[in-house]
């Protein structure tokens, strides 16, 4: 994507389902360094090192030096965010703008409720932070929507309650939301053909494994969960499963802690009472706003789920709303807990951390993860026609990734020619495209290769998957050979399949 215009992005991205602007970031990179994907990476990585600065900065001023130490500790080191800073993806920009949304609306609130001015630069970062919100990642612009919400019944009630402050700072927000409608409303046409394409053919699957993934994802990855099954062998599932129960331990102490918070701040005050916590302390204010801007983007995932009849909830789009919760939690934790827990828990975060880090580092960086890339160019050069080697594939994952690694094979992808199926054009020339099958074969010679992913336990064991099998049971075609790698960095396996027209 990054290789294509500004308006070709556009057009692209508008058959995908996520929106444009991280891809035209990467487009202005490539255009002043060209394709160089260590710069790639370190665009992707900067919002980490933003978020260890918010913390050091606006969360310590605002909340005290544990509450930004906690957030900088656990926006960098949980092992999600660790994952996603590292990945070539817009998860790690949509959630520091909507960090960034955050805190400039928890200052707007703050200032208007102490009758200061009304702070025109903050309002034009919050807009900002809000729109970039929403052309970064749909769960982006849910969470947006919520903060700005939220800010806008609490403007309301000040203006119920006369405040010239309120009314002043509630005309900046009407401002606000003109302008950010404005400079949206190009894509809401496109956003309404996407959900026509997420009801109809939207990949990701619920299942029992991904809504207990959605449950633990910030502590505990993927990876960490194949180690914790066996997948390297016995020392290293001992070690998972060491980190595993440390990683559980946090969720407990995150549990409790809200729980205690819970019971302390909604029950009635006692007259005199020296609780530490109070409804009407500002801190606690901010505390439920951050959890409501999580739970109510969760909420309204699960409920979009259930009118497209096509869940579209999935761990890493939670990722997104997850720094208000991140410093909803650092509050309430620097008010409640000692100095020894906070200590003890950081230490506790920042060893799964780099465990978790460690575990994504060895999977990308394995070789295993070239074995089916090297299989594919053998076999396509061996079982070639003549030449003209006939590679293709259904299944847009796999073959997304042969295209990007074997760029010397050609290969026709079996999709569509509407909705999503025309975004994948962003991998040609090496990838060509076919509405049927039917007309790839009808132009094929004696062999066929073909890629798929197979979703077996076992490692390395061939299995005739879905479209070779589909093939095999026309009677047209044999199995000449064919294997299965697993790729550690998919956590998937891999399947090539060689197949020769019966004469």
């Amino acid at each position: 994507m990054a290789t294509h215009s500004f308006a070709e992005i556009w057009d692209i991205g508008a058959l995908d389902v996520h929106p444009v602007l991280y891809y035209w970031m990467l487009h202005l990179v490539n255009v002043i360094f060209g394709t160089n994907l260590i710069v790639y990476r370190v665009v992707t990585l900067l919002p980490t090192f933003l978020f260890a600065v918010l913390g050091a900065t606006v969360v310590r001023r605002d909340y005290g030096d544990i509450a930004g130490l906690l957030f900088a500790v656990m926006s960098v080191m949980l092992p999600h965010a660790s994952s996603m800073s590292v990945q070539l993806r817009m998860y790690s920009w949509a959630a520091f703008s909507i960090g960034a949304c955050f805190l400039c609306a928890l200052h707007i609130k703050k200032l208007s409720d102490a009758g200061a001015r009304r702070p025109t630069r903050l309002w034009v970062l919050f807009a900002l932070a809000s729109l970039a919100s929403a052309y970064l990642h749909y769960f982006g612009a849910i969470a947006a929507f919520i903060i700005n919400l939220l800010l806008m019944i609490h403007l309301l009630r000040g203006v119920a309650a006369k405040s010239e402050n309120a009314q002043s700072n509630m005309g900046a927000f009407v401002v606000s939301t003109v302008c950010q409608l404005a400079l949206y409303a190009p894509w809401l046409l496109k956003l309404l053909d996407q959900l026509s394409v997420v009801s109809t053919s939207y990949w990701i699957k619920l299942t029992p494994a991904r809504l207990a993934q959605m449950m633990v994802y910030p502590l505990v990855s993927t990876q960490m969960l194949d180690e914790a099954r066996g997948l390297s062998g016995g020392m290293f599932q001992m070690v998972a499963l060491v980190f595993l129960a440390l990683a559980a331990a946090l969720l407990l102490l995150l549990a409790s802690l809200f729980i205690r918070f819970c019971m302390i701040s909604l029950r009635p005050m006692a007259r005199g009472s020296h609780c530490r916590v109070q409804r009407s302390d500002d801190w606690a204010v901010d505390v439920w706003w951050g959890v409501a801007v999580y739970a109510g983007t969760v909420a309204f995932a699960l409920a979009a789920s259930v009118l497209l009849a096509s869940p579209i909830a999935v761990a890493r789009y939670f990722y997104v709303a997850l720094p208000p919760l991140l410093l909803a939690i650092s509050i309430v934790a620097a008010k409640l807990l000692g100095v020894r827990a906070i200590a003890c828990g950081c230490a506790a975060l920042i060893a799964v951390g780099l465990y978790g880090q460690a575990v994504f580092v060895v999977a990308g960086y394995s070789q295993l993860n070239n074995e089916p890339i090297d299989y594919l160019e053998a076999v396509a050069h061996t079982y070639d026609n003549d030449g003209e080697p006939t590679v293709i594939s259904s299944n847009i994952m796999c073959a997304g990734t042969y295209a990007v690694m074997c760029d010397d094979v050609p290969q026709t992808f079996i999709a569509p020619d509407t909705g999503i199926g025309r975004a994948y054009r962003v991998y040609a020339p090496v990838m060509s495209f076919a509405a049927h099958v039917e007309e790839v074969l009808s132009a094929s010679g004696r062999f066929i290769v073909v890629l798929d992913e197979d979703n077996a336990e076992e490692n390395d064991v061939y299995e005739v998957t879905s479209l070779a099998d589909d093939l095999v049971a026309t009677g047209a075609f044999e199995v000449v050979e064919g294997r299965t790698f697993y790729r550690p960095y998919e956590r998937n396996n891999y399947t090539v399949t060689v197949l020769e027209r019966m004469q």
